[in-house]
């Protein structure tokens, strides 16, 4: 299913929109510039496949990345909460790969 993790695999980490750490800012900030739908690009010299879903209400960020041509994934779920925390999801991976991911990520240009 689409946007779901397995809770045994997904670690979690909240992080408060008043008062976002430092070194998340830019995490944040990059997600909300990324292109919603599929996009491609480069990360690391290598090309990936991104598709980035937002819910109707905007709550909710979806991302799913995937090496082409190879084995990586990145994937994650973004959740604002009702009192204006993100709770970050990573899907089966380590946060700070989600993080490195998103920061690195260029879509191709004009391509969406």
């Amino acid at each position: 299913m689409a946007g779901s993790c397995s809770e045994a695999g997904a670690l979690s980490e909240t992080i408060s929109s008043g008062a976002v750490p430092e070194e998340l800012a830019p995490f944040l900030a990059r997600l909300d510039a990324l292109p919603t739908g599929h996009s491609e690009g480069v990360f690391e010299g290598r090309r990936y496949g991104v598709t980035v879903r937002i819910s109707e209400d905007g709550r909710r960020r979806w991302l799913f990345g995937e090496a082409l041509g190879g084995l990586d994934r990145i994937s994650c779920n973004l959740y604002r909460l009702a009192d204006g925390r993100w709770l970050l999801k990573p899907c089966e991976m380590p946060r700070d790969k989600v993080i490195d991911f998103v920061l690195a990520y260029r879509p191709d240009p004009g391509k969406s």
